[in-house]
């Protein structure tokens, strides 16, 4: 075997007892970025799993959690040179804080999930498989990613995008819960589709943003640039309902046959969400608390209802969910009070806010 192919158990090893030198860090994380090395990788830690310590290991479906989060991000984050250093601080970090141990369910559950395959129907191939990758964005974090096409883009807090691992087909397929901003990589041959709670956008080589949150009553698609048709599918055939050009934004009701079509929108204000930006202006309250749910993965709850219909204006970056309350709180009507977290099963419960109207 080549030895620069080869999957070196100590190396390994090292890289998760922080002794590796930059050299030997970026090559241990190259063998889990890349899918090329799944298969060794796999072999490997079977090989070796007796060398390792297996006492006092307990997956319980918290770790199963944290493991899955860990794997998307492995597998599926863009690593390049530019975020090479951070990329390897972070993976140290979430992997650090567990034992060594857990890389083997890691690795096990990736090579599970790329060949628990299956069967769709090509015609001439009805024996053909195709294997399929889900891209999780856990509420309070955002995730950037690169398709198999060589697509990429960000997914929001609280986000699902589903692909197969290689496209085939007359179509790249996707399936998304939540918001995701796409570049996509132009192929005219073979349309980009992401059917997003029974709404199917289709491009072909553009940029845009589309959210489709299960607890929001429209699917919003915002255009930045090229183009793209929107299609909605409804007892089981597929009708165009829109299509846009650049700066167009058009809000689908999922319960009702509405649409809503806007021109000239500030798209860097929907899209600014993947540069870390929180930008609100003129929304209601009530658009601006789910935003805030998401973003910092907390349940904000609404004392006084008329809150919800109040408009505001501002632009957050970087700051806590503390500096923003007391934002709020300085120039609107409304005070808070921030419950005391519990404990379920030795885990602390999300962070509540409770919001009422100032007393005068």
């Amino acid at each position: 075997m080549n030895k620069e192919n080869k999957v070196d158990i100590e190396l390994i090893k090292k890289f998760f007892n922080k002794t590796c030198t930059e050299p030997e860090k970026e090559k241990v994380i190259n063998w889990f970025v890349d899918y090329a090395f799944e298969q060794k990788l796999s072999f490997v830690l079977k090989k070796h799993w007796d060398e390792l310590d297996h006492e006092n290991i307990d997956i319980d479906g918290t770790t199963e959690k944290i493991l899955n989060k860990i794997h998307h991000q492995i597998h599926l984050e863009n690593f390049d040179k530019q975020n090479n250093q951070l990329f390897i601080n972070k993976a140290v970090f979430y992997f650090s804080r567990i034992a060594a141990i857990f890389i083997i369910p890691v690795l096990l559950y990736a090579v599970y999930m790329y060949n628990q395959n299956t069967l769709v129907d090509y015609g001439d191939l009805p024996n053909q498989k195709t294997a399929y990758a889900e891209i999780l964005s856990p509420l309070g974090a955002r995730t950037h990613f690169t398709l198999p096409d060589g697509s990429s883009g960000w997914l929001n807090s609280g986000s699902t995008l589903k692909f197969p691992v290689k496209f085939s087909g007359n179509e790249r397929n996707l399936e998304l819960v939540g918001e995701a901003w796409f570049d996509v990589v132009e192929n005219p041959k073979v349309p980009f589709v992401v059917n997003a709670l029974g709404v199917d956008v289709v491009a072909l080589g553009t940029k845009f943003n589309i959210r489709a949150y299960h607890d929001d009553k429209f699917v919003d698609i915002t255009l930045e640039s090229g183009k793209v048709v929107v299609n909605r599918k409804t007892k089981g055939q597929t009708k165009l309902i829109a299509e846009l050009k650049p700066d167009d934004k058009v809000s689908i009701s999922r319960e009702e046959p509405e649409l809503i079509k806007e021109k000239n929108v500030e798209t860097e204000k929907i899209t600014a969400w993947k540069e870390g930006k929180l930008i609100m202006r003129n929304e209601k309250m009530s658009e601006v608390f789910k935003k805030l749910e998401r973003w910092y993965n907390i349940k904000i709850i609404v004392k006084d209802k008329e809150i919800e219909d109040y408009r505001y204006r501002a632009t957050f970056q970087d700051e806590t969910i503390d500096e923003i309350l007391r934002l709020l709180k300085l120039t609107s009507p409304i005070d808070y009070l921030v419950k005391q977290r519990e404990t379920e099963d030795g885990v602390f419960t999300k962070k509540e806010i409770i919001l009422f109207l100032k007393k005068e």
